[in-house]
């Protein structure tokens, strides 16, 4: 998995994340998986059924946007911990390719960068307390 980080203006980042076929499989098998349990096909229990059988009774384009799904859930937390980005809110994500892999774009605001200048010099006239009976 490649993840580059790079600070958008107004205190958001944007990483792209880029997994290769390889690094996507584990993740479709996880979504035939799913499909399986959930999937009545004749002669098989649900989550028994062979993921070349859950392939010819469901869509392309499912378990495509599932695998998808997944590999973001799983992939996203772990390029915001290792690029150390202090992330304060949920992304919003672009998938941009899907050729030789998957790549995709997630956006999301941080912590802003607070510069305290001269805070020291700055004199606050105390008021003395007054105590009535």
């Amino acid at each position: 998995m490649e993840h580059q980080v790079k600070q958008l203006p107004k205190s958001e980042v944007e990483i792209r994340v880029t997994l290769t076929k390889e690094e996507l499989k584990p993740f479709e098998e996880k979504a035939l998986a799913e499909f399986s349990k959930q999937l009545k096909v004749k002669g098989f229990r649900p989550g028994h059924i062979p993921a070349e059988i859950v392939k010819q009774h469901l869509n392309e384009e499912a378990i495509k946007y599932r695998t998808q799904d997944l590999a973001i859930q799983g992939t996203y937390p772990e390029a915001v911990v290792k690029s150390k980005t202090p992330v304060i809110s949920r992304p919003h994500v672009k998938v941009e390719s899907e050729e030789d892999g998957f790549t995709y774009t997630a956006t999301a605001a941080i912590m802003p960068k607070v510069e305290v200048k001269d805070y020291q010099s700055i004199k606050i006239k105390q008021e003395e307390a007054k105590i009535d009976k």
